[in-house]
């Protein structure tokens, strides 16, 4: 829009130098301005040319001008939009990395029994019942979805590399455990998971997210019920 509005700008600059230049010459030298004499019109074509061309010249510039800034603007553009988007592959290339270490990889394990043994359960009730070291291998996954969460709400990742990589474990975890054992807790951490899930949402179809789904109750459903 900015580009449109200056050539706009310029090309009525342009009729307008034009057209006071025939003005002023026809009010000041000639009362007919359709002289039959050659010699007026050469006279004429001198003073046109003499006026307008020194104007034409710095008009010339100044779109040069106008043109490398813009070249320059939009080179810089495209370099910032190419290094963010380094930034963000870098950024969940580290968090998948962080999800399959080691010790990430211990505490999902054992949170993930853990959750499914308490399915019809609540975090509060949990944690009555639950030793505080085995809660803390599930508050490492909620943390980890938390702060996932907040690089996604800060436009810090790549959104189709993070679905790709992400998208089933988080859907994992919201069908056995967060949609019932923490969404009904007033818990600040409560927030950010279901921002997380909005953001999935968007961000994929029922029809990627349906065997996520399926796979995620399947595991939950056959959980052995104590007798």
């Amino acid at each position: 829009m900015k580009h449109h509005r200056f050539v706009r700008r310029l090309t009525y600059v342009s009729a307008a130098l034009i057209a006071l230049t025939v003005i002023a010459f026809v009010l000041k030298f000639y009362s007919n301005p359709w002289a039959d004499k050659p010699d007026q019109w050469a006279q004429f074509g001198e003073y046109f040319g003499g006026i307008l061309n020194p104007l034409f010249t710095l008009m010339n510039v100044a779109v040069i001008v106008y043109i490398a800034t813009v070249l320059q603007a939009f080179t810089e553009a495209e370099k910032n939009k190419e290094a963010i988007s380094t930034q963000r592959v870098e950024t969940v290339t580290a968090l998948h990395r962080e999800w399959n270490s080691e010790s990430i990889f211990h505490s999902r394990t054992l949170a993930g029994n853990l959750v499914l043994k308490h399915v019809g359960s609540t975090m509060p009730d949990m944690q009555k019942v639950v030793a505080s070291e085995q809660l803390m291998h599930l508050w490492i996954v909620i943390g980890f979805f938390q702060r996932l969460s907040y690089l996604v709400r800060k436009d810090q990742v790549d959104n189709e590399m993070a679905v790709d990589l992400f998208g089933e474990h988080f859907t994992w975890w919201w069908v056995v455990s967060f949609e019932k054992q923490l969404m009904p807790v007033d818990w600040e951490a409560v927030e950010k998971i279901r921002s997380f899930k909005v953001w999935l949402d968007a961000n994929t179809t029922p029809q990627q997210r349906g065997p996520w789904e399926r796979r995620a109750r399947q595991a939950r459903d056959e959980v052995p019920v104590a007798p």
